[in-house]
């Protein structure tokens, strides 16, 4: 058996979702971008669906596939265009923990709680992230490769170390290896810099903290400083502006939402 996404599919039913295969039984043969990959039973890799693809399969092979808002994941590791049909590797430890972490999925997501699935689909973004900057086997020759590692281990620094309140555009520069100028340009090619990263990262990070019931009991300030914040009225000042919401009101609303207050 296959299955094809062709350019006409793409133009009638265009979709913002990435999809993250992970091989449950059997054996199937992909390609897309000039790229082929066999996958095996616990075996994943990363289809994007605004590209054509070819997928065959014999009829017993049996594959998971989740679908993850693309900008959710192009904002912890970039441009996915030079990782897409590549094995997301077992070996390296993270690969192995993400296979086993969506194997379990199906079986827990219909009986969690609102509150839990935010914090397991949020976990689960973080290690595709994780095994997406460890990808480097069978990398493409070249310096667009070069480049897309580089910003994925600039991220992953970044991602590592919200909390520092120190984390700029130096230490990120010193912590890959490279100078400040070139850091910024691996993340112009995304539309960012350094700082502007740094800063939404970590209002994430709180605006996740501030919807969980159970972190009601954490002071705004504590959520704010735990991620890196020093001036609590500049965090809410920022917070307002990229939420629509101070904080407390923000927190307010999600329990309501939540039938919690």
């Amino acid at each position: 058996m296959d299955a094809a996404r062709t350019s006409r599919n793409i133009a009638q039913a265009p979709h913002d979702s990435l999809l993250i295969c992970r091989q449950l039984r059997g054996g199937v043969h992909i390609e897309q971008d000039s790229r082929q990959i066999l996958l095996t039973a616990g075996e994943l890799t990363i289809l994007d669906p605004q590209r054509p693809y070819l997928a065959v399969y014999p009829s017993w092979s049996n594959m998971l596939l989740l679908k993850v808002p693309r900008s959710a994941l192009e904002a912890r590791v970039g441009r996915i265009g030079q990782i897409t049909a590549r094995p997301l590797r077992r070996e390296n430890g993270i690969g192995a923990l993400l296979s086993d972490h969506l194997a379990l999925l199906p079986s827990h997501a219909n009986v969690i709680d609102a509150p839990a699935a935010i914090t397991a689909a949020a976990y689960t973004l973080d290690l595709i992230a994780l095994a997406v900057v460890n990808l480097t086997g069978g990398a493409p020759r070249g310096r667009s490769a070069a480049r897309s590692l580089a910003a994925s281990r600039l991220r992953a620094f970044i991602e590592a170390r919200l909390g520092d309140p120190t984390l700029g555009p130096s230490s990120v520069a010193a912590g890959i290896g490279c100078s400040v100028r070139y850091a910024q340009v691996l993340l112009a090619e995304s539309g960012t810099s350094i700082v502007r990263l740094i800063q939404s990262r970590r209002l994430e990070q709180c605006e996740r903290a501030l919807a969980d019931p159970a972190q009601t009991h954490r002071p705004v300030g504590e959520i704010a400083f735990a991620w890196g914040f020093s001036d609590l009225t500049h965090f809410c000042r920022l917070f307002k502006k990229r939420f629509g919401m101070t904080p407390r009101e923000y927190r307010r609303h999600c329990l309501a939402q939540a039938g919690l207050h």
